[in-house]
């Protein structure tokens, strides 16, 4: 321990920085409302990230893995190890590995059957979430989330 801090000060410092940190905030509250909606997609076999791989590729059939990567603001190799499982269960085709040639994921019918399933499932977490924040806080607080998010990136 530093001679500069009586063990007082130190923990003063440590319950203002747990009391006020942002980061610990939203780390807590993300694994709160990951834990709800895996519970609830969960009973269409898919877990949250899967089910936001799927939107994506609803809303954009065949996406190259740079573009979706961006999108989902997902690292690229975290984006392979996330598709590999949907592409093992039919739900996406993924495009050949080639030297000049972009890889590329895109939904199946059965990646669109399943994500039809789960979307009922998805809106029942999601009005669970936003009764949480409540009905005026939430919509404020997506805004401000998003914008957060351009700015980081």
């Amino acid at each position: 321990m530093s001679p500069d801090i009586d063990e007082r000060d130190l923990q003063a410092a440590a319950d203002l920085a747990r009391e006020t940190c942002a980061c610990f905030a939203l780390r807590h509250a993300a694994r709160q409302t990951t834990r709800l909606f895996e519970t609830e997609l969960s009973q269409a076999g898919l877990s949250p990230g899967q089910f936001s791989i799927l939107s994506a590729l609803v809303l954009h059939e065949e996406i190259a893995f740079s573009d979706l990567a961006e999108r989902l603001g997902m690292e690229r190799t975290s984006l392979s190890r996330a598709l590999r499982p949907l592409a093992r269960d039919g739900h996406i085709t993924l495009s050949p590995e080639g030297p000049r040639r972009r890889r590329s994921a895109k939904i199946t019918e059965a990646g669109r059957k399943t994500y039809a399933g789960a979307f009922p499932l998805w809106q029942r977490a999601q009005a669970k979430a936003a009764r949480q924040f409540g009905p005026q806080a939430w919509p404020e607080l997506a805004d401000r989330l998003s914008k957060l998010s351009e700015t980081q990136t």
